[in-house]
């Protein structure tokens, strides 16, 4: 099993987290090279190769700064590649409760989400789910006088189909899933008699 980048970052940035102890991080990182030999990729070898360095002495220390940074680019890469594509064998899709909110299906926790990746985690059960607020997902939307107080949104996730949210007052009270746009559309028509000609595609 290999030990991804994402877990690599999490663990190293929980050593800066206990204080800034470059003999203890370089310490920690000799520990990791040997215990999981085999599990790392070459670009974590050489990282690793880096820091076990620091137990030597004073005179090997790096920066705080520099060492911060490290950790914030490893966080940023193994966040993209740990959700930045769909993960098809995973079917379940986050709720989008509107203005940034998510909440996860499978155990109701809710938190702002301002990521743009294909997948997102949640933070309570750990989770990896598909993400309607993707820069990937393509959505319409509904208005009109006609509706009132009533807001509909369609959006479209490539891996999985097209979903429809009816609002009230920016408060989601409806959704449904189809795997075709006709179906979507007619969906639409027969539970709200939004005409098929009122969708908008959004910029």
């Amino acid at each position: 099993m290999t030990y991804s980048k994402r877990e690599f970052a999490k663990d190293f940035k929980a050593q800066i987290d206990r204080g800034y102890n470059p003999q203890r991080i370089g310490s920690w990182a000799h520990h990791t090279y040997f215990h999981l030999l085999g599990e790392l990729n070459e670009e974590l070898e050489e990282v690793l190769e880096g820091l076990m360095v620091l137990e030597a002495g004073p005179e090997f220390e790096l920066p705080f700064e520099e060492i911060s940074a490290l950790v914030n680019k490893l966080t940023e890469e193994g966040e993209k590649e740990d959700i930045g594509t769909p993960d098809l064998n995973i079917k379940d899709l986050a709720e989008d409760l509107g203005s940034h909110w998510l909440m996860c299906p499978l155990c109701e926790e809710s938190w702002e989400n301002y990521i743009e990746y294909a997948m997102v985690r949640c933070p309570k059960c750990n989770q990896k789910l598909h993400n309607p607020q993707s820069k990937n997902a393509l959505q319409w939307t509904a208005e009109s006088n006609f509706l009132k107080l009533w807001r509909y949104e369609i959006k479209y996730l490539p891996v999985l189909g097209y979903y429809l949210y009816a609002f009230e007052n920016e408060i989601r009270l409806y959704t449904n899933f189809q795997d075709t746009w006709e179906n979507i559309l007619e969906c639409a028509w027969e539970d709200f008699n939004v005409p098929k000609d009122l969708w908008k595609r959004d910029e």
